[in-house]
């Protein structure tokens, strides 16, 4: 899946997007109030192939995607279906650095 808005592409996770992955979930901030404890050295090739293979959504499963701005993933898009019938949840961890520009808003529009 990929979508492109005026500024960010949506695409599904690379091997490569690993480091960019770990700038963001290692920040304690951006994870207090998510269900997961910041990544460490040791946890984060493990948390990020659970990204990998969270491509595709369906009602057993949630779909993670890559928010990407210049070519550096600077957001993580999870979406999976509620117990309301055909409703879906969409929750977003972006990079600190990235903050207060209005990414999430344009993303939510395509999305």
């Amino acid at each position: 899946m990929d979508i492109t808005t005026d500024r960010l592409k949506i695409r599904s996770f690379r091997e490569t997007d690993i480091e960019d992955l770990f700038e963001i979930y290692s920040n304690k901030n951006t994870c207090r109030f998510l269900l997961h404890e910041p990544w460490t050295s040791s946890t984060k090739d493990e948390e990020f192939q659970k990204k990998l293979v969270t491509n595709q959504l369906t009602q057993d499963t949630a779909i993670s995607l890559a928010c990407e701005l210049d070519n550096k993933v600077i957001g993580d898009i999870s979406i999976w279906y509620t117990e309301m019938k055909e409703t879906v949840e969409i929750g977003f961890a972006f990079n600190d650095v990235y903050s207060r520009k209005g990414c999430p808003i344009n993303l939510e529009k395509r999305i």
